[in-house]
This record gives structure tokens, C-alpha cells and sequence, in this order.
């Protein structure tokens, strides 16, 4: 039954994960994510924990952003079973920083716009997921090891608020898109759980700011979780143009 379900598993993340090396690129985008599961333990039980609530630090050093800030983002099941769930993600960020190069004045002796330096920016926004997790595959010993691999995918909802500088009036961005991905967890004698996972971030941005732009961007994510009891301590890399990155260090408590 495991090897049906891993088999089956195998197939519909290639297919949701073959776009990105197909048409996609990487970077491209302002998103800030949260770890992406809740807690591992998949039961009928209703003594089960069915809330995470994690704290973050953002780091974001891209081409045309240097941010840092904070996010508060709770995740719940709202129905929970032995071979997954289905939850709901919702949070709130806060970034602040500069962005690059965006200060531009005429030289008429150059006749060319010349770049003055970066103007300050803060971004704040609030987002909503709902989310569908499959354990495709549990492993457990009794000497306390396991292995379980789960696939998931989520539905993104994204409101960013933009208040820069240099604009009279605030502006904002609304994304819409989904996220698969797939997170193995590594059960350790003593509660403890290595968990690394792998998502994508298939995105629609609409910017309102001197009218109405969009366009499609897909991000990467990758990261892991350290689990013990209650606690766990998280970190999330999302690789982006030139050799910038974004990075996400969160501390969550499980109830």
C-alpha cells in the first residue's frame, strides 16, 4: 500500500513541479512565506495538536529590495485524519528598508536618466491559505525512528501594502496563486523531528500604483524543521536573480 501511495505521489508532484523547469524562473516577485506544515502527527484523535503559531524574522536582498521585518502566522486544522488534513494559514508581515535604485534625475550633458540612490520603503501585508496535506508515506519503528513524506498544496491569497518614499500616495499589490511542495519528516528517538521541505510559488500579481499592472511570477522555497514536543525552530531560503536570496528564520509553539 505504502509503495502504491508513494508511486501515485511521485507522479502528481511531477506534475505540479514540472512547469517550473519548463517555463519558469527563478525569483521575480515580493512574497514572504511561513513554514509550510503545521504539526506531523496525522490522527483521528482529538487530542491532537491543531494549531501552530510561529514568529519570524524577513530578510529580503534581491535586485531591487533590501527589506527586514517580522511576520505573525498561525496555522489550524480544520479537519485532521490518518492520512492527512486539511488547514488554514493566515498571517500578517511587516517589512522595512530601501528600494535600489530608485531615485532617478535627467543629465543633459549625458542626455541619459542617472540613478541618485535608493529611496526608504515599507511593505505591509496580510495573507490567507487554505491548505490540503497527504501522507503519502509513514514509516515507523518501534524504537522510536520513522520516516513520513507529505505532499501538499495550498491556495495563496496576498494583500502587500506599498509606502515609499518618493510617492504621495501609499499603493498595493494583491496575489493570487497556489503552492505545492513536499516536506519529509525524519522521526528521532526522543520527540524530536528533522523535517526538510521543497515548494513552489506559482503567483498573479496585480499592482495598483498609477493604474493596473500584472504579470505571473513562480518562486522556490526551500528549508526544514526542527521539531521537539511543543516547539519548533524553522528556516526557509528562497533563491532569487544574480545570487540574492531571501531567507526566513521562525520559532513556533504547537497547541
Amino acid at each position: 500500500m505504502n509503495k502504491c501511495r508513494l508511486s501515485v505521489s511521485t507522479i502528481v508532484l511531477c506534475g505540479l513541479f514540472l512547469p517550473v523547469f519548463l517555463f519558469g524562473e527563478e525569483g521575480g516577485g515580493l512574497k514572504f512565506a511561513a513554514p509550510p506544515l503545521g504539526y506531523p502527527e496525522y490522527s483521528n484523535e482529538k487530542t491532537e495538536k491543531h494549531n501552530r503559531l510561529t514568529l519570524s524574522y524577513l530578510r529580503y536582498d534581491s535586485e531591487d529590495f533590501n527589506l527586514y521585518g517580522s511576520s505573525l502566522n498561525m496555522h489550524t486544522r480544520l479537519f485532521n485524519g490518518n492520512r492527512g488534513s486539511f488547514s488554514l494559514k493566515y498571517g500578517a508581515f511587516f517589512v522595512t528598508g530601501q528600494e535600489r535604485d530608485s531615485l532617478w534625475t535627467w543629465d543633459a550633458s549625458a542626455g541619459a536618466w542617472v540613478s541618485e540612490g535608493d529611496t526608504d520603503l515599507t511593505v505591509g501585508g496580510v495573507s490567507f491559505q487554505p491548505q490540503l496535506e497527504w501522507q503519502a508515506l509513514n514509516y515507523q519503528k518501534t524504537s522510536g525512528w520513522g520516516f513520513r513524506l507529505i505532499p501538499f498544496i495550498s491556495l495563496d491569497t496576498e494583500f502587500q501594502f506599498f509606502n515609499q518614499e518618493m510617492e504621495e500616495n501609499p499603493y498595493y499589490s494583491l496575489l493570487l496563486g497556489s503552492s505545492p511542495g513536499v516536506q519529509a519528516l525524519i522521526r528521532i528517538p526522543g520527540n524530536l523531528t528533522f523535517s526538510p521541505f521543497f515548494q513552489l510559488i506559482y503567483m498573479h500579481v496585480f499592482s495598483f500604483d498609477d493604474g493596473t499592472k500584472h504579470y505571473n511570477s513562480i518562486l522556490l522555497n526551500y528549508g526544514f524543521d526542527i521539531i521537539w514536543k511543543n516547539y519548533s525552530l524553522s528556516g526557509i531560503i528562497q533563491p532569487l536573480l544574480n545570487g540574492k536570496s531571501s531567507f526566513t528564520i521562525s520559532i513556533g509553539i504547537g497547541f
